[in-house]
Order: C-alpha cells, then sequence, then structure tokens
C-alpha cells in the first residue's frame, strides 16, 4: 500500500474538515499503525508539534473539541497531510509549502 506518510514522519495538515480549518498549515508527528476511518481514509495518529490546542470535529455529535499538546488521540487521513524533512522546517516553509511555492 503506498502512502504519503510513514509512522515518525513529521508532516504539515494540508486539509481539514469545515470547522477545523485553522488546523491547515500546522506541523504534526505521524505514527502508526495505520487505520482505515469510517469514512475509509487511510489514516494515522497525529501528536500536534505547537502549543495551540489542536482542533477536531466530533462525526457522531457534529461538535468540535480541542485537543492538547502532547495528545496523540486522533486520526487524520495521510492524503490530508504532506510530508516534510524535519531539517526544512524553517520560518515561513509551512507557509510556502500550503501555496505550492518549492521549498
Amino acid at each position: 500500500m503506498n502512502t504519503r506518510c510513514q509512522p515518525g514522519d513529521l508532516a504539515i495538515i494540508a486539509y481539514d474538515v469545515p470547522g477545523c480549518e485553522d488546523n491547515i498549515g500546522r506541523v504534526v508527528a505521524a505514527s502508526g499503525p495505520a487505520a482505515i476511518d469510517c469514512t475509509c481514509h487511510l489514516t494515522w495518529l497525529i501528536t500536534p508539534l505547537t502549543a495551540e490546542p489542536y482542533i477536531v470535529a466530533i462525526p457522531a455529535t457534529g461538535g468540535f473539541c480541542f485537543m492538547e499538546p502532547g495528545e496523540m488521540l486522533v486520526e487524520h487521513p495521510d492524503d490530508w497531510m504532506t510530508p516534510v524533512d524535519p531539517d526544512d522546517l524553517n520560518e515561513g516553509f509551512a507557509e510556502a509549502r500550503m501555496k505550492g511555492v518549492p521549498a
């Protein structure tokens, strides 16, 4: 199975569901094993690497909650993330990558 991310990768959130758009551009660590969620997306457990709370949609209720830094309780689809080399994480890199500008 081909995936964009692998366990241990750092990735930039490239897409998220409506209501969670503030997560786009955030750097997260992906961990495995990969799983298939209820919408048939291949997902990874993610851990945000910045201090801001991470917005999480709750499909069963239609509501939202916040994941605190260091928590690893949410899955995020593989094809909604862009893996990144840790050496490339300098100021402005995430914004450039999200706009399609080569780093």
